[in-house]
């Protein structure tokens, strides 16, 4: 087996067959709590204590021992829902849960995580979908309230929004049906959401992709700034940008064939406990060359300017300088001024143009203070 370094400091990925992988030596390669480099003093010591938070807030939800279900297994090429799912899986092995199933929305099957998970808490992926954007994670998100009447129910970090007030009514009633239902939110807006149109207190939670913190650059910046722009529904501006990309790109070769073992390789879970760590490192696996993939496209800015959150926050763990643009629900300035208001490195845009700026006055302030040098007056 080959160990390469890369995606974290001092934390060496595995890039050896998927046959040698199991779920404690996969999250070993996330790092622990204790190790990491050193970014920028103030930046490294924001986001320790954001990370703090965020152990803290799922320490005191899942007691250590605890068996749990982990579903909404990000089965699609977003880099974004493979850095969240990572950082879940780091956090629950952290606090000592017991995963004991794990599923996408295509393979989940009630039946069988019931016999294997008795009355342990069921917990559903975090990220942006919560609400009638994404109606079918939303569907799905309903299905398991009405599947596990009587488990305790975690929402792990999301954000919330809706276009339709009828769609909210009617999330509102199957939470009301469920009563053991816990809402993790990662943003004062969505805290607003929740308590005015959903009637609940949900809790204000980091994302758990902060979980990661942290990360390196893969490679070498090449250019000044690097420009990531969503091609997806969420996008807010359909004017032009030259030279942009997205992370929705098809995926490589291996990444590509794992995604289609997927099936197969969920059949480990016939084998119990054992089986399920062996399932859930390989679902780790391929989300870390996803987020391994993003990154690579990140570091090759000096400073990343972007309008998706996961492009701002995996460059924010790995010390890359952000200019971040919103999308059009507002949740990536929501995210950020709830975590990282006046944080350095790290500025919002209204324009491209604007971002351009504020990327080459941020590029030129490290240059400086890199080498002693004043700043411009």
């Amino acid at each position: 087996m080959r160990i390469e370094q890369g995606v974290s400091g001092g934390s060496p990925i595995i890039a050896g067959s998927a046959h040698e992988h199991h779920a404690g030596m996969m999250l070993q390669q996330l790092g622990s709590y204790d190790d990491g480099g050193q970014p920028s003093k103030s930046m490294g010591a924001i986001l320790r204590a954001i990370q703090e938070t965020l152990i803290a807030s799922l320490a005191r939800a899942i007691p250590r021992g605890s068996r749990v279900a982990l579903i909404d297994y990000p089965r699609h090429t977003n880099v974004g829902d493979s850095a969240i799912w990572l950082g879940e899986r780091k956090l629950l092995h952290h606090i000592g849960a017991r995963v004991v199933y794990l599923a996408d929305m295509s393979q989940y099957d009630s039946g069988r995580m019931r016999s294997l998970l008795g009355d342990g808490i069921v917990l559903i992926h975090g990220g942006g979908n919560f609400g009638d954007l994404w109606p079918s994670h939303q569907a799905f998100r309903e299905r398991v309230l009405a599947d596990f009447p009587d488990n305790t129910i975690l929402q792990l970090p999301q954000s919330i929004h809706f276009d339709d007030q009828a769609n909210a009514a009617r999330v509102k009633k199957a939470i009301a049906r469920h009563r053991r239902f816990t809402l993790f939110v990662r943003d004062r807006q969505s805290l607003a959401i929740a308590r005015d149109r959903l009637g609940i207190e949900a809790l204000l939670a980091p994302d758990s992709a902060f979980g990661l913190w942290p990360l390196q650059r893969i490679g070498r910046p090449n250019r000044s700034h690097v420009i990531q722009r969503r091609t997806d529904k969420e996008l807010a501006s359909s004017d032009p940008v030259a030279d942009s990309f997205d992370w929705l790109t098809p995926p490589g070769r291996i990444e590509s064939k794992m995604d289609k073992q997927i099936p197969n390789a969920r059949r480990l879970m016939r084998y119990g406990p054992l089986g399920a760590a062996m399932y859930g490192a390989w679902l780790d696996r391929l989300a870390l060359l996803r987020v391994r993939r993003g990154l690579r496209l990140l570091s090759r800015g000096e400073v990343v300017i972007t309008d998706r959150l996961h492009g701002a926050l995996l460059s924010l763990l790995a010390d890359i300088p952000v200019v971040a643009l919103d999308n059009r629900t507002g949740k990536i300035s929501a995210v950020l001024q709830t975590w990282l208001d006046g944080a350095p490195g790290l500025a919002l845009a209204n324009t491209v143009s604007e971002a351009v700026r504020l990327a080459e006055q941020m590029r030129f302030h490290r240059k400086s203070s890199n080498h002693g040098c004043p700043a411009p007056s």
